[in-house]
């Protein structure tokens, strides 16, 4: 698994950028929507860069996290080298299994928002 999390997150590098951008542009389209809207027709556009801002968030997180995770064997070397890299295989194992629950919990939530914001503001 961790294996395929990094060649997924290896070959998605090239969203980092974008993701940093989309993010701060969610985020900034959301606290002004927030400190400026005096109408529930002003927050028209709230729920959409919250959904924008997590999954910016989770891209980025996802890359950064899974792009350099020790290598699965090396001979050679000793058992205090061996017993680190099972521990920190280990810890990449635990934040695996987290970021596939968040993003199950992300789809979720994604799928919650907007069928409310399409009830509230399509019809």
């Amino acid at each position: 698994m961790l294996d395929k999390l990094q060649r997924i997150a290896q070959s998605i590098q090239f969203f980092l950028v974008p993701s940093i951008g989309i993010g701060v542009g969610c985020l900034l389209a959301a606290t002004t929507i927030i400190f400026t809207s005096t109408t529930h027709e002003g927050d028209h556009y709230l729920i959409p860069a919250l959904v924008g801002l997590v999954w910016a968030l989770s891209v980025y997180a996802f890359i950064v996290t899974f792009r350099n995770i020790p290598a699965r064997k090396s001979e050679g070397i000793g058992f205090f080298q061996k017993l680190k890299r099972s521990i920190v295989r280990g810890w990449y194992w635990v934040v695996g299994v987290v970021f596939i629950a968040t993003t199950f919990s992300a789809i979720f939530i994604t799928y919650r928002l907007i069928s409310i914001w399409i009830k509230d503001f399509a019809g």
